[in-house]
């Protein structure tokens, strides 16, 4: 029976006098709940746009209002600190790059390694549609129309995430051709739309949601069943050190490393051989 306050991204106490009137979640918290729970293609597009956007505009600072006050006051207090503030500032899009990139790399080679034969893995890093990590056979059936995100024309299964920054990271099997583009009245494109229908019946089926309810799992017209990873979905800061440090161990895996692997794997090992069943063969 008062007001309320919701933040636009986070949802930490800021020290204004106002923390019994905040939420404990945010709008973009709001706005990725509802987007998990809608069935409608294009608004789950428009709620993803408006996560995408609270959490770009508003969520590059984390910390407090005391915490940000001490920060400047260290980094203003003297010449040195400036510089070298300067110069982390400056080194942070290659710090991300290196890590990122090499991250998605490892992972490839070990899930490849993982994959049943004729099963090949590809990774990519920064480019328009941002980061990803593909498992798919070049025997599976290839449609007209390469997917605008890979160029592959294979249904794969992914890694990726859409986010500018290292978040939001999902699993997916992905068609490359959308399921509104299959026309029925055009008599080439007859088979796939059953093979689409078939995929979507049985991979939502047969693929276990493991810890993850059924209301989180989803689907689209590319994206045939999708679901977030449950830990390490979204990459802070303080993360990147760890990554680094299992990047360093050559040959071996770590902690992120292996879960990120493991997760791609137990959900390749169930939808290929479904994609066999019914996609494979020689194009």
């Amino acid at each position: 029976r008062r007001f309320a306050i919701m933040p636009y991204h986070s949802a930490a106490d800021l020290d204004d006098g106002f923390n019994d009137f905040r939420l404990p979640f945010s709008l973009a918290d709001w706005l990725s709940d509802c987007r998990k729970s809608c069935d409608v293609d294009r608004l789950r597009w428009f709620l993803r746009e408006a996560e995408t956007f609270c959490q770009r505009q508003f969520g590059g600072n984390a910390m407090t209002t005391a915490e940000s006050s001490i920060f400047k006051d260290f980094v203003l207090s003297d010449s040195r600190n400036a510089k070298t503030a300067h110069y982390i500032h400056a080194l942070w899009p290659d710090l991300r790059k290196q890590i990122g990139e090499g991250f998605l790399k490892r992972i490839s080679c070990k899930i490849e390694d993982k994959m049943p034969k004729g099963v090949v893995c590809r990774y990519s890093f920064g480019g328009r549609y941002k980061n990803w990590v593909v498992a798919y056979s070049k025997d599976w059936k290839r449609y007209g129309t390469p997917d605008p995100s890979t160029g592959l024309q294979q249904t794969s299964i992914r890694l990726q995430t859409d986010a500018n920054e290292l978040n939001e990271w999902y699993i997916s099997v992905r068609s490359p051709l959308r399921r509104d583009h299959m026309k029925s009245d055009n008599r080439s494109q007859c088979g796939d739309i059953d093979r689409r229908k078939k995929l979507d019946e049985r991979i939502l089926k047969e693929i276990e949601h493991g810890n993850t309810s059924e209301s989180h799992i989803w689907s689209s017209e590319f994206h045939i069943w999708g679901r977030h990873v449950e830990k390490y979905r979204d990459w802070e800061p303080s993360l990147f050190p760890k990554i680094y440090r299992e990047l360093k161990l050559e040959g071996e895996g770590g902690e992120i490393t292996d879960y990120f692997v493991n997760e791609f794997v137990k959900i390749a090992n169930a939808a290929i051989p479904i994609i066999n069943d019914i996609e494979g063969g020689k194009p």
